[in-house]
Protein backbone atom coordinates (compact mmCIF):
# COMPACT_ATOMS: atom_id res chain seq x y z
CA UNK A 1 0.00 0.00 0.00
CA UNK A 2 1.38 3.40 -0.95
CA UNK A 3 2.38 5.77 1.81
CA UNK A 4 0.52 9.06 1.85
CA UNK A 5 2.00 12.46 2.31
CA UNK A 6 0.38 14.69 4.94
CA UNK A 7 -0.86 16.85 2.09
CA UNK A 8 -2.53 13.82 0.72
CA UNK A 9 -0.24 13.24 -2.25
CA UNK A 10 1.32 9.90 -2.94
CA UNK A 11 5.09 10.06 -2.21
CA UNK A 12 5.86 7.45 -4.83
CA UNK A 13 4.08 9.52 -7.38
CA UNK A 14 5.91 12.71 -6.38
CA UNK A 15 9.29 10.89 -6.53
CA UNK A 16 8.46 9.60 -10.02
CA UNK A 17 7.50 13.06 -11.18
CA UNK A 18 10.77 14.48 -9.80
CA UNK A 19 12.78 11.87 -11.70
CA UNK A 20 10.89 12.39 -14.93
CA UNK A 21 11.14 16.12 -14.78
CA UNK A 22 14.93 15.86 -14.47
CA UNK A 23 15.09 17.50 -11.09
CA UNK A 24 16.84 14.77 -9.13
CA UNK A 25 19.17 13.35 -11.75
CA UNK A 26 19.43 16.10 -14.29
CA UNK A 27 22.54 16.51 -16.40
CA UNK A 28 23.55 19.54 -14.40
CA UNK A 29 23.15 17.89 -11.02
CA UNK A 30 24.85 14.59 -12.03
CA UNK A 31 27.81 16.49 -13.53
CA UNK A 32 28.20 18.46 -10.30
CA UNK A 33 28.00 15.26 -8.32
CA UNK A 34 30.64 13.56 -10.51
CA UNK A 35 32.80 16.69 -10.29
CA UNK A 36 32.68 16.64 -6.49
CA UNK A 37 33.51 12.89 -6.45
CA UNK A 38 36.44 13.50 -8.85
CA UNK A 39 37.73 16.36 -6.70
CA UNK A 40 37.51 14.17 -3.58
CA UNK A 41 39.24 11.26 -5.37
CA UNK A 42 41.99 13.56 -6.71
CA UNK A 43 42.63 15.01 -3.27
CA UNK A 44 42.76 11.57 -1.64
CA UNK A 45 45.00 10.22 -4.44
CA UNK A 46 47.35 13.21 -4.08
CA UNK A 47 47.62 12.74 -0.31
CA UNK A 48 48.11 8.97 -0.60
CA UNK A 49 50.75 9.47 -3.35
CA UNK A 50 52.60 11.96 -1.16
CA UNK A 51 52.55 9.52 1.76
CA UNK A 52 53.81 6.69 -0.47
CA UNK A 53 56.59 8.85 -1.95
CA UNK A 54 57.63 9.86 1.57
CA UNK A 55 57.56 6.18 2.56
CA UNK A 56 59.76 5.21 -0.39
CA UNK A 57 62.31 7.93 0.41
CA UNK A 58 62.30 7.05 4.11
CA UNK A 59 62.68 3.33 3.32
CA UNK A 60 65.59 4.04 0.97
CA UNK A 61 67.39 6.16 3.56
CA UNK A 62 66.74 3.67 6.34
CA UNK A 63 67.88 0.78 4.14
CA UNK A 64 71.16 2.61 3.42
CA UNK A 65 71.66 3.18 7.15
CA UNK A 66 71.08 -0.48 7.89
CA UNK A 67 73.46 -1.56 5.12
CA UNK A 68 76.14 0.84 6.40
CA UNK A 69 75.68 -0.57 9.91
CA UNK A 70 75.97 -4.12 8.63
CA UNK A 71 79.11 -3.26 6.65
CA UNK A 72 80.68 -1.71 9.76
CA UNK A 73 79.75 -4.77 11.83
CA UNK A 74 81.16 -7.13 9.21
CA UNK A 75 84.40 -5.11 9.06
CA UNK A 76 84.69 -5.18 12.86
CA UNK A 77 84.02 -8.92 12.93
CA UNK A 78 86.61 -9.46 10.19
CA UNK A 79 89.23 -7.46 12.08
CA UNK A 80 88.47 -9.40 15.25
CA UNK A 81 88.71 -12.71 13.42
CA UNK A 82 92.00 -11.67 11.81
CA UNK A 83 93.41 -10.69 15.19
CA UNK A 84 92.30 -13.92 16.84
CA UNK A 85 92.87 -16.45 14.06
CA UNK A 86 94.42 -14.80 11.05
CA UNK A 87 97.86 -13.89 12.34
CA UNK A 88 97.26 -10.23 11.57
CA UNK A 89 100.42 -8.38 10.51
CA UNK A 90 100.76 -5.03 12.27
CA UNK A 91 103.34 -3.68 9.85
CA UNK A 92 102.62 -3.62 6.11
CA UNK A 93 106.36 -3.50 5.37
CA UNK A 94 106.68 -6.91 6.96
CA UNK A 95 104.41 -8.27 4.23
CA UNK A 96 106.92 -6.96 1.69
CA UNK A 97 109.71 -8.69 3.58
CA UNK A 98 107.80 -11.96 3.44
CA UNK A 99 107.11 -11.61 -0.29
CA UNK A 100 110.82 -10.94 -0.93
CA UNK A 101 111.93 -13.96 1.10
CA UNK A 102 109.48 -16.19 -0.78
CA UNK A 103 110.98 -15.16 -4.11
CA UNK A 104 113.42 -17.32 -6.07
CA UNK A 105 115.72 -14.37 -6.67
CA UNK A 106 118.74 -14.09 -4.30
CA UNK A 107 118.68 -10.30 -4.63
CA UNK A 108 115.14 -10.31 -3.21
CA UNK A 109 116.39 -12.32 -0.22
CA UNK A 110 119.05 -9.68 0.41
CA UNK A 111 116.44 -6.96 0.09
CA UNK A 112 114.25 -8.78 2.64
CA UNK A 113 117.11 -8.79 5.13
CA UNK A 114 117.89 -5.11 4.56
CA UNK A 115 114.19 -4.19 4.97
CA UNK A 116 114.02 -6.26 8.17
CA UNK A 117 117.04 -4.41 9.53
CA UNK A 118 115.33 -1.09 8.80
CA UNK A 119 112.28 -2.32 10.72
CA UNK A 120 114.54 -3.33 13.60
CA UNK A 121 116.08 0.16 13.63
CA UNK A 122 112.65 1.76 13.74
CA UNK A 123 111.56 -0.54 16.58
CA UNK A 124 114.70 0.26 18.58
CA UNK A 125 114.24 4.00 18.07
CA UNK A 126 110.56 3.84 19.04
CA UNK A 127 111.51 1.86 22.16
CA UNK A 128 113.83 4.72 23.14
CA UNK A 129 117.25 3.12 22.62
CA UNK A 130 119.84 5.79 21.85
CA UNK A 131 122.50 5.56 19.18
CA UNK A 132 123.36 6.71 15.68
CA UNK A 133 123.26 3.21 14.23
CA UNK A 134 121.53 -0.07 14.95
CA UNK A 135 124.82 -1.45 16.27
CA UNK A 136 125.09 1.37 18.81
CA UNK A 137 121.45 0.88 19.81
CA UNK A 138 121.98 -2.88 20.28
CA UNK A 139 125.05 -2.24 22.49
CA UNK A 140 122.78 -0.48 24.99
CA UNK A 141 120.47 -3.48 25.36
CA UNK A 142 120.93 -6.25 27.87
CA UNK A 143 119.37 -9.73 27.67
CA UNK A 144 117.12 -8.74 30.57
CA UNK A 145 115.68 -5.93 28.41
CA UNK A 146 115.42 -8.00 25.24
CA UNK A 147 115.56 -11.79 25.40
CA UNK A 148 116.26 -12.06 21.66
CA UNK A 149 119.26 -9.71 21.73
CA UNK A 150 121.63 -12.38 20.40
CA UNK A 151 119.32 -13.07 17.46
CA UNK A 152 119.22 -9.34 16.75
CA UNK A 153 123.03 -9.24 16.69
CA UNK A 154 123.29 -12.32 14.46
CA UNK A 155 120.74 -10.98 11.96
CA UNK A 156 122.32 -7.51 11.95
CA UNK A 157 125.77 -8.98 11.24
CA UNK A 158 124.41 -10.77 8.14
CA UNK A 159 122.85 -7.48 7.03
CA UNK A 160 126.21 -5.74 7.42
CA UNK A 161 127.92 -8.43 5.34
CA UNK A 162 125.34 -7.94 2.60
CA UNK A 163 125.80 -4.17 2.74
CA UNK A 164 129.62 -4.26 2.68
CA UNK A 165 130.26 -7.20 0.35
CA UNK A 166 127.35 -6.54 -2.02
CA UNK A 167 127.17 -9.01 -4.90
CA UNK A 168 130.18 -10.95 -3.59
CA UNK A 169 128.24 -12.13 -0.54
CA UNK A 170 126.76 -15.58 -1.19
CA UNK A 171 123.37 -15.99 0.42
CA UNK A 172 121.33 -19.17 0.25
CA UNK A 173 117.58 -19.13 0.64
CA UNK A 174 117.87 -21.29 3.72
CA UNK A 175 120.28 -18.82 5.35
CA UNK A 176 118.04 -15.91 4.35
CA UNK A 177 114.99 -17.58 5.90
CA UNK A 178 116.90 -18.20 9.14
CA UNK A 179 117.93 -14.54 9.29
CA UNK A 180 114.35 -13.38 8.63
CA UNK A 181 113.11 -15.73 11.38
CA UNK A 182 115.57 -14.09 13.79
CA UNK A 183 114.40 -10.62 12.79
CA UNK A 184 110.81 -11.73 13.24
CA UNK A 185 111.45 -12.96 16.80
CA UNK A 186 113.11 -9.68 17.72
CA UNK A 187 110.39 -7.58 16.08
CA UNK A 188 107.69 -9.63 17.81
CA UNK A 189 109.26 -8.77 21.14
CA UNK A 190 108.84 -5.12 20.21
CA UNK A 191 105.29 -5.87 19.03
CA UNK A 192 106.25 -4.50 15.61
CA UNK A 193 104.94 -7.40 13.46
Amino acid sequence: MPVSHPLGANIDFLFLIEILSGGLFSVDSSGGWLNSIWTFYSTVAFVVSGILIFGIIYSYMRFNQLVAGLVDKIDADERLWQELYGGRVKNARWLEVQSHIDSNNPNDWKLAIIESDILLGQALTEAGYAGDSIGEQLKGITPSNLSSIQEAWDAHKIRNQIAHEGADFILTQRMAREVITKYKRVLQEFDAV
